[in-house]
């Protein structure tokens, strides 16, 4: 009696075992466009000994959401899920009532069973209207010579451009290293494509966003779409930015996705680099000093100093910095030993006539004790190569400056990392 007790009780524990199994969650297929009603399948996996009947999907709480640094939207908390057994596979079809305006949705289901439990992020990517109409892209780089020479010569030119070409699709996926599979990620597929060890990684990426607006439609190097061959750029166009400007700008769209929220993220210009970042930050203009092309090295020659200044002074606003001449540094002292004057005599001053309030009719003589209270230099004509010097002495004090302001921001930036 006892030992059949013990095998009913074994046989009771293999079952709920098979049950306490944890769930695999396949990749979401989106079957409506944008701006339409939710209509997605998941199919699920690992589902032997599990009743369908006993099934239960739903969105997750908010709490859930905000633990996983999601943000429970009302569109994601309207999202109707129902299993169903199609083919014999378990799917779980998601619904809503409402129609999705932004490109993707993320979503945090909770699926619940008797013994088991678990929780699975879900995002769904939805293409425009009248998406599968546009052309195939394919892959035009130096870094696959022969894979693409083997497509063209296998496929023949057609006359209207179709986006499933199942010969198309097939030699991709086997093969291409520029054909973007599901679930994969855009540093695995620059990773690929990456001609040499030359080339860093944040400039591979920024540059396919850049060559590929289709597959990244929000501009951003976290929402790929799968299913593409991506059109990689030539060495010329990746080395466009420095790998220093190529990070900044993947710091940037990592910041952007991580506050989207439940929306899409800010675009972030391939040309703006963390020092233009820093820059708004510290309220100055972006365009004051570009980091959308190579810096220039500082020569020593006036002409160089002078194209430099030269080009700060058209891009700086016209408030920003003003040149007086010796005559009005002259007229400015005569005007300040006047008021000091008056004020000593019981503050009773003359009025000052035109020719002496006007900076550039010729006033008169300065008085030698006047000239000894003032700057010597400030009166000294200065040559234009000195004048220059000193512009690009404070334009670089100024860029100092917002080199320091980064380096608080990237210090800022880890230490919420860390909290996090």
């Amino acid at each position: 009696m006892r030992r059949k007790l013990t095998i009913a009780m074994l046989l009771s524990l293999s079952a709920s075992s098979l049950q306490a199994l944890a769930l695999g969650v396949g990749e979401a297929a989106v079957n409506s466009p944008l701006n339409a009603p939710l209509r997605a399948t998941i199919p699920l996996t690992d589902t032997s000994g599990l009743d369908p009947e006993l099934l239960r999907v739903s969105v997750a709480e908010p709490r859930e959401f905000e633990s996983a640094g999601l943000i429970r939207s009302p569109l994601a908390a309207s999202v109707r899920a129902a299993v169903q057994v199609r083919e014999g596979q378990l799917v779980v079809d998601l619904i809503t009532e409402r129609a999705v305006r932004e490109p993707w949705l993320d979503l945090m289901l909770s699926f619940e069973w008797p013994g088991g439990r678990q929780l699975r992020e879900v995002t769904l990517l939805l293409d425009p209207p009248d998406y599968d109409q546009l052309p195939v892209l394919v892959g035009l780089s130096s870094a696959a010579p022969a894979a693409t020479a083997a497509r063209s010569a296998a496929d023949p030119v057609r006359e209207s451009p179709s986006r499933t070409a199942p010969a198309q699709s097939q030699d991709a996926q086997s093969g291409d290293p520029a054909w973007v599979n599901s679930g994969d990620t855009l540093w695995a597929v620059a990773g690929r494509l990456r001609p040499d060890s030359g080339i860093s990684m944040d400039q591979m990426m920024v540059a396919l966003v850049e060559a590929n607006p289709d597959v990244f439609p929000s501009g951003n190097i976290n929402a790929m779409r799968a299913g593409h061959a991506l059109v990689v750029p030539s060495r010329d166009a990746i080395m466009a930015r420095s790998s220093q400007q190529a990070g900044d700008v993947v710091q940037a769209m990592n910041q952007a996705w991580a506050s989207r929220g439940s929306g899409a993220p800010a675009r972030v210009p391939l040309g703006t680099s963390g020092l233009a970042i820093a820059e708004a930050a510290a309220g100055e203009p972006a365009d004051a000093v570009s980091e959308s092309e190579p810096e220039r090295e500082v020569t020593s020659g006036d002409e160089a100093v002078a194209t430099d200044v030269a080009a700060v002074a058209e891009e700086a606003p016209e408030p920003r910095l003003t040149l007086l001449s010796d005559a009005d540094l002259a007229a400015e002292a005569v005007s300040a030993e006047q008021s000091d004057e008056g004020g000593a005599g019981g503050g009773e001053t003359e009025a000052s006539t035109p020719s002496e309030a006007d900076p550039v009719s010729p006033g008169p003589q300065l008085d030698p004790e006047v000239l000894a209270l003032l700057d010597a230099e400030a009166l000294v004509p200065q040559s234009e190569a000195q004048r220059l010097a000193s512009l690009e002495r404070r334009w670089l004090e100024s860029r100092s400056a917002l080199e320091a302001v980064q380096a608080e921001r990237d210090a800022l930036q880890e230490e919420l990392g860390g909290l996090r």
